[in-house]
């Protein structure tokens, strides 16, 4: 199956596209505060350090397109939301992955890092997560870095 057709078809049966058109431009998948940073930035990524970067990228007390809100961002850290931003949850960005067309072609390394950003934010721990979730045989710090998977 062609996979705009089944975004299309997922998008209708869990009826997002119902509420794009009512709701504000953070569900609307061109004008999103993360389309939007990546509009602006993607120009700047030029090596394999360059894409690393923009996908942990969350500066949302400085980047006036995060609009102050955490969830706004590339790698998103719901964790952090002020009360007056809805209720804080665990949702966000987990990981990132990345390779380059180069290493594609040649066999060589995916770059992978597991945990919410925290390039300009806090590292995630459970103990003091304003948000509530299961860690069961998880470590409860989230500070991990990057790592090269062969192809």
């Amino acid at each position: 199956m062609d996979i705009g057709l089944l975004t299309i078809e997922l998008s209708g049966i869990t009826k997002y596209l119902d509420e794009v058109p009512t709701a504000s431009d953070s569900l609307g998948y061109q004008n999103c505060a993360r389309a939007n940073i990546f509009r602006r930035d993607q120009t700047n990524v030029d090596s394999i350090d360059g894409l690393k970067e923009i996908l942990r990228y969350n500066d949302f007390r400085n980047d006036k397109l995060s609009k102050g809100n955490p969830g706004f961002a590339i790698s998103s850290r719901n964790d952090l939301r002020a009360s007056d931003q809805n209720k804080a949850s665990c949702g966000g960005g987990y990981d990132s992955k990345g390779t380059s067309y180069s290493n594609v072609m040649t066999g060589g390394d995916v770059f992978i890092i597991n945990g919410p950003s925290s390039t300009h934010l806090p590292v995630f721990k459970f103990s003091q997560a304003s948000c509530k979730a299961p860690k069961n045989g998880l470590p409860d710090e989230w500070n991990f870095k990057w790592a090269n998977v062969k192809l």
